[in-house]
């Protein structure tokens, strides 16, 4: 993990004031109000600090990846750590990773019995389970480990990640999927492994022989006999932090992403587990549709079997990646945050969500601290925060007068098939309804070319006071009869008047989907040449210098490759071949192109089956450089 330097003496409040928006109720409505608050180091200088928890006293403990759990009281680290299990655990100079000591919880009746419990990565690379006996308040005992579960892996990362006692007396238990790039193992799904799962044991029962531990008769899938019965949900890719609301009882959880969503998902107090929550098949609420590796058919994508996340966000700005789950505010210092889920992200920013009554949502975003890895709660339900190598309290707050809101884009990514003629976009008044408001708002090129693919337009939009109503924005699609790839434009709102604010999604993306590719397999021409049985169609055009434009003549070499010819028939000006990669984990098409001519050329492949187009261009005067697309159609049978 990365470190921070130290900005300031312990106690010592941190010096930026951050701003978030959250809810109150102003005049009956839910209005937008913002709140400052600051950032209290409490200790600095730890050695890789990983996780937090309490006791239940006024104490707070610190585990490090490298293998000790401290003692934190009264703003000073004791001298002697609580645990040491640096001689058992297995850690890595690596960056980020995810080995190591990663988790610790403490017995509900930890006062009575002297139990904690442990998670970390053993010298074989696996991840343990275990439990240990505290011998005083101030010391565990190393040698009292009983090991309650030991879960082989695959991969050095995606990890049993997490430990929380829920309310209802039991341990669970995260574990990530195993690790490496699109999970070819299919862990989550299969329901003989522990991995990509949420489990749940009853540490009560069977305390005093192995397993030392029980399975609760209410696990969803005790008895089973092809799900492990420690199971308590599954379909999980990384569920890197997740907790119970100490209110409602409801478990939040963050499950980090691929390259995409990066999810939180929501199972309310009292359910009967054994949600799916959808990966592969699903990350978030994008479709993968991939069942490699799984042992059995899995439901399509849209089926009900899968619980989706009650929020997510992408990856599309730099300052967004691995989420990193965090706790239902309930103590005392910060009243305007009752009730608001607070969570982060490894880059450094600062969530705040909930339920406004129209669904659970994102009401803020700012940023906080590099080298995110942790939110914890002390025995009263503050909030802290492990960044670097430092520990924070989320400190006094300010609650000021409501703003007029933030104008954003409701949907920022949205997809229109090319003869549908025109795209709508809506923009929403977010968070407050006080005085009249504007933006401006326009079209710029991303793929999509204005004049050729859309009209490009551009204009400004307006709220009268108490107006929340959104707004229409239409971009009219250019309709052709030539076959070429998805291509996105976007729209970006600006200069917002009357003291509103832009909210996440200022910028947008309108892919469009060209609807020009046949029916059926590839049919060939004299223009056209057809790959493996007819499932790619592949086409090139050309254009010179002064203007001159056309189609290029193809030749066949066999079922996998073939040239275009420009001016001269057999003079190979650009060479195709399609590869067929799908036994090998890459799991795709692969497409390589390579020619000569110092035309401006446009090579366009379409999979026939997937109705998935490419398209690669290359200006005139310039040289053909050879294609390598070594992921082109990520549909293999």
């Amino acid at each position: 993990m990365r470190s921070l330097p130290r900005p300031c003496s312990p106690r010592r409040r941190h010096a930026a004031l951050i701003s978030i928006l959250l809810p109150a109720l102003c005049a009956g409505r839910l209005a937008a109000v913002p709140l400052t608050y600051e950032l209290e180091l409490v200790a600095s200088g730890l050695e890789q600090p990983i996780a937090i928890a309490h006791a239940g006293d006024q104490r707070l403990f610190v585990a490090t990846q490298a293998g000790r759990i401290l003692i934190l009281d009264g703003g000073a680290i004791a001298p002697t750590p609580f645990l040491d299990l640096r001689d058992r655990v297995l850690t890595s100079e690596q960056e980020a990773s995810e080995l190591g000591l990663l988790s610790f919880a403490f017995h509900p009746d930890f006062a009575v019995n002297g139990y904690l419990f442990v998670t970390y990565t053993d010298r074989d690379g696996d991840s343990v389970v275990s439990r240990f006996h505290a011998d005083s308040a101030d010391r565990a005992d190393p040698a009292s480990e009983r090991v309650l579960l030991r879960v082989p892996q695959p991969d050095v990362n995606h990890n049993v990640a997490h430990l929380v006692f829920g309310p209802d007396g039991y341990l669970y238990v995260s574990t990530g999927d195993g690790g490496f790039q699109r999970e070819p193992r299919c862990t989550s799904q299969h329901g003989d492994v522990l991995l990509g799962k949420i489990l749940r044991l009853d540490v009560d029962q069977g305390a005093d022989q192995p397993p030392y531990h029980a399975i609760p008769a209410s696990n969803p899938f005790a008895g089973d006999d092809g799900v492990r019965d420690e199971i308590w949900a599954l379909g999980l890719r990384n569920p890197w932090r997740f907790s119970f609301d100490r209110l409602s009882g409801d478990l939040y959880l963050g499950d980090a992403g691929q390259n995409g969503p990066e999810e939180i998902d929501l199972e309310p107090a009292g359910g009967p587990g054994g949600r799916n929550y959808g990966w592969k098949m699903m990350e978030g609420s994008v479709c993968r549709g991939s069942s490699e590796g799984c042992d059995h058919p899995l439901p399509p994508c849209d089926d009900a079997a899968y619980a989706p996340p009650v929020f997510e966000y992408l990856h599309d700005q730099p300052d967004r990646c691995a989420v990193i789950g965090g706790f239902v505010y309930r103590g005392a210092a910060l009243p305007q945050l009752d009730g608001v889920y607070v969570f982060g992200d490894y880059c450094g920013q600062l969530w705040a969500a909930a339920d406004d009554g129209a669904g659970f949502g994102a009401l803020a975003m700012a940023p906080i601290l590099p080298g995110l890895v942790s939110f914890g709660e002390d025995a009263a339900g503050e909030l802290y925060a492990v960044a670097g190598d430092a520990l924070y309290r989320l400190a006094g707050a300010d609650l000021h007068q409501p703003i007029p809101g933030r104008l954003a884009f409701a949907d920022d990514r949205i997809e229109v098939a090319e003869g549908a003629g025109e795209a709508r976009l809506e923009v929403e008044r977010l968070d407050g309804v006080v005085g009249a408001v504007s933006v401006a708002y326009a079209t710029a090129d991303g793929d999509a070319v204005a004049g050729d693919d859309y009209l490009a337009t551009g204009g400004v939009l307006r709220w009268e006071d108490g107006d929340a109503t959104s707004r229409t924005i239409v971009v009219p699609i250019v309709q052709d009869p030539h076959l070429e790839a998805t291509e996105v434009l976007r729209l970006e709102l600006s200069q917002p008047t009357g003291g509103a604010g832009l909210g996440d999604a200022s910028s947008a993306a309108v892919t469009i989907a060209d609807d020009d590719l046949p029916p059926g397999p590839c049919a060939a021409d004299a223009d056209t040449l057809c790959l493996r049985q007819g499932r790619f169609r592949v086409e090139v055009h050309w254009q010179t210098e002064d203007g001159r434009r056309g189609l290029a003549m193809k030749e066949n070499l066999s079922d996998e490759g073939g040239f275009f010819w420009f001016f001269r028939p057999a003079n190979p000006e650009i060479f195709i071949k399609i590869l067929d990669a799908c036994k090998d984990p890459f799991n795709t098409y692969w497409i390589f192109a390579a020619g000569l001519t110092d035309l401006a050329t446009e090579l366009i492949v379409a999979d026939t089956t997937s109705r998935q187009v490419k398209e690669f261009r290359k200006p005139a005067g310039v040289g053909f450089a050879p294609i390598r697309d070594f992921e082109a159609f990520p549909t293999c049978p």
